[in-house]
């Protein structure tokens, strides 16, 4: 197997050995390669996309967020806070007049009126805009696929398999794959599935394979982010759906406290949501 044996990994390491975070480590951890192939082109990924650097210097990553399915609903509004040591969450729904979050232990939901679990968009939109970082998370695997084409398009990308060692608030379902292209090295889509109970109970959920193609990139601090993409996915069955979604605000200044991320007085702790991410089914 091949792994990156920078000396910020082994540091990291001896940080994470005494249970005390670094700031920026949520995406300095040490991935597992498989092959040498996936390891050179997501080497290459992330020197597109800036590399990691910025994310060591930061604290939080904020943004606000939009989202609406093609055809049918109405759009979805949040405004996030995530932590870059462990990824605790803060989201605020405006228009839903509700809030969400987790703070590395529980998830939690005020005035939540959907029943689709809260804590299913923990990290959801947060895992997309950071893709090419999430391959640095502490657990992930990295495997190299082949060659396939964009939804719609004849442009063929080179594919690199991503998986992690344990279920979380990183990944909505068993995997994601990474069509990057060969030539700009940029990601330009990700497929993925979606595992969640309450969501595959859902017979309107489209649980993949779904797939996000990105269409515009931001700079953020030198980094270059996905922020409007678009989903080509199947409602089970019921054909196929899409949605487009849209990145704006993005900052890493500020501080994400701890008393915004832990329950609070009259929140409801997402118990379907946590016992998933252990790797059992909700009652």
């Amino acid at each position: 197997m091949y792994r990156t044996n920078a000396l910020v990994m082994a540091l990291l390491g001896t940080v994470l050995s005494t249970s005390v975070l670094a700031e920026g480590a949520y995406f300095l951890g040490q991935p597992e390669y498989q092959d040498s192939r996936s390891q050179a082109l997501v080497t290459a990924m992330l020197e597109a996309h800036g590399g990691t650097q910025a994310w060591s210097d930061a604290e939080v990553l904020s943004f606000r967020f939009v989202t609406k399915v093609v055809g049918g609903g109405a759009p979805f509004y949040s405004i996030e806070k995530v932590a870059l040591d462990a990824g605790a969450t803060y989201i605020e729904w405006p228009w839903l007049q509700a809030t969400t979050g987790w703070d590395g232990t529980t998830v939690w939901s005020k005035n939540w009126p959907m029943p689709i679990p809260p804590g299913f968009f923990t990290h959801l939109t947060t895992s997309f805009i950071t893709m090419p970082w999430l391959t640095q998370h502490d657990d992930a695997v990295l495997s190299y696929v082949g060659h396939e084409t964009l939804p719609k398009s004849e442009d063929e990308m080179e594919v690199v398999r991503l998986t992690f060692d344990a279920p979380g608030p990183h990944v909505p379902g068993n995997y994601y794959e990474l069509f990057i292209d060969p030539e700009r090295k940029l990601l330009r889509a990700v497929r993925f599935d979606i595992t969640h109970p309450r969501m595959v109970a859902n017979p309107n959920q489209p649980i993949g394979p779904n797939i996000h193609v990105f269409e515009e990139y931001r700079s953020l601090a030198g980094l270059v982010v996905p922020t409007y993409y678009v989903t080509h996915g199947t409602r089970q069955g019921q054909g196929s759906t899409a949605a487009v979604h849209m990145v704006f605000d993005m900052s890493l200044e500020g501080r994400l406290e701890p008393k915004q991320t832990a329950l609070p007085e009259g929140g409801v702790v997402d118990t379907a949501t946590a016992q998933w991410w252990q790797g059992s089914s909700p009652d």
